[in-house]
């Protein structure tokens, strides 16, 4: 990975920034840091706020009681659609956004997308299509269902590791009953498959592109910062965020991965009001 020299720059747009995924313990998967000492971290470098995703549990309990703990800086969580929580469960979805979830994720490690992708059984990994026969492009019911509670909650939803023809099937819903919050999770990764015209695609139907730093780390080498760098110099700023789905043990910690990532889209060119308000102004759009 290159060298990056971290400019005063940097550490200003840093401040009051939102990291809108990052993964903490306790997890199944150890992770770099636990949800205290990332939320201290964030604060410390006067962030606004913090995202923690689980791909196994509702991550709403542990923000909520981390957000109690530290001062100074929010802290939000959701509900990751996998196996391990029910699948598409609208009950569940349901209570989650009692507590308070900003965030409901489609699936991730269960996902049939996902699945296919590794090399995996995905026999029993889950589509947001039907699976009866005549109806597989047709969206399931309990999607729909889940789909109906996240606007009447006007919450955000992420598309995490679905198909790039789910995400199409899933914004068109969206838009017919009135999500009015969409987030496209790392659309350059391999599941998604999204190119610069399909990302452009994306964006016309009114979602949000979440460029996610983990990508082009050494821990997760897929494409090259210049990559990022084109895809926002040729959309623009107004639907993209800036993340870093950070927190892996052979990774930068969340808050410097932010403030590199800030600092590698600067010297590709990418002037400092667009980055603003890729890390600032549209992540407070999506989770205020």
């Amino acid at each position: 990975m290159e060298v990056v020299k971290i400019k005063r720059q940097a550490y200003k747009l840093l401040e009051d920034a939102i990291d809108t995924h990052i993964h903490v313990n306790p997890d199944l998967k150890e992770r770099l840091l636990g949800g205290f000492e990332a939320a201290e971290e964030a604060k410390e470098a006067g962030m606004k706020a913090i995202v923690i995703k689980s791909h196994y549990t509702m991550s709403i309990v542990q923000a909520n009681i981390v957000s109690d703990a530290i001062t100074g800086i929010d802290v939000f969580g959701g509900i990751t659609l996998n196996q391990s929580v029910g699948g598409f469960n609208p009950a569940g979805v349901e209570v989650a956004i009692k507590y308070g979830a900003k965030i409901i994720w489609m699936p991730t490690v269960s996902a049939k997308c996902n699945l296919m992708n590794k090399g995996k059984d995905f026999s029993k990994g889950l589509s947001v299509f039907n699976e009866k026969k005549g109806e597989q492009s047709k969206l399931r019911p309990e999607v729909i269902e889940i789909l109906d509670l996240i606007a009447k909650g006007n919450i955000i939803l992420a598309t995490s590791h679905i198909s790039f023809e789910e995400t199409l099937a899933l914004i068109k819903e969206c838009n017919r009953i009135g999500v009015k919050k969409i987030l496209i999770n790392h659309p350059q990764n391999v599941y998604a498959s999204m190119d610069i015209q399909r990302q452009k695609e994306i964006v016309e139907m009114g979602a949000y592109l979440e460029h996610c730093f983990n990508l082009c780390t050494p821990h997760l080498p897929i494409i090259h910062a210049d990559d990022f760098a084109k895809s926002i110099l040729t959309l623009g700023p107004d639907h993209c965020v800036m993340a870093t789905d950070m927190g892996q043990l052979d990774n930068f910690k969340p808050t410097e991965g932010l403030r590199v990532f800030i600092q590698m889209m600067l010297d590709r060119g990418v002037k400092s009001d667009w980055i603003k308000k890729m890390v600032q102004d549209n992540p407070v759009k999506l989770l205020y």
